[in-house]
């Protein structure tokens, strides 16, 4: 993917308040929402391929970003295998580089919640460990082990995960 232009976030932001170019954030939802850059527009990389044709007939630059480059670099991969003659970009460092920049990011974080994949990573986490001990004395704990590393498998694999569903459902997410 070496051919893909990069911008840095100073340049960026030129283009976007002029207009020149549209800003897509590869993020998944839940990172959207917590912190954003102004005039961005929410297509996660996890289905991707479903959001890229909406892009075809922009005659602006078009701005691939995510949280430290590698996802957006892999968005503006694929945009320009289906839009060659497309002008797309990826902007180098993601969120974090304009962050750093100290340029305006949309901070949407309400008090004392923390982000969906660190609560999905410590209920697996805090499951895995007691299922491990349930385990010694029975196999019902190497059972639910076996199921709940199933369940991380498919989540990695199709982007969607139950346990995060689950857990947007309880009542300090709302």
């Amino acid at each position: 993917m070496s051919n893909i232009k990069t911008i840095e976030a100073i340049q960026l932001q030129e283009w976007l308040t002029s207009g020149e170019a549209v800003l897509v954030d590869v993020r998944e939802p839940s990172e959207f929402t917590e912190w954003r850059i102004p005039y961005a527009i929410s297509m996660p990389l996890t289905n991707i391929d479903q959001h890229i044709p909406h892009l075809a007939t922009e005659k602006r630059k078009i701005v691939f970003q995510c949280l430290k480059g590698k996802r957006g670099e892999m968005a503006a991969g694929e945009a320009i295998k289906l839009f060659p003659e497309a002008d797309i970009y990826n902007l180098t460092g993601g969120i974090e580089a304009w962050d750093k920049a100290e340029l305006t990011i949309i901070r949407d974080v309400k008090k004392g919640k923390m982000p969906m994949m660190r609560q999905v990573l410590i209920a697996a986490g805090g499951l895995n460990i007691l299922f491990s001990l349930i385990g010694f004395s029975s196999g019902f704990g190497t059972l639910m082990t076996l199921l709940l590393g199933g369940g991380l498998l498919f989540a990695g694999l199709t982007g969607k995960c139950g346990m995060a569903l689950a857990l947007q459902k309880m009542p300090w997410n709302k």
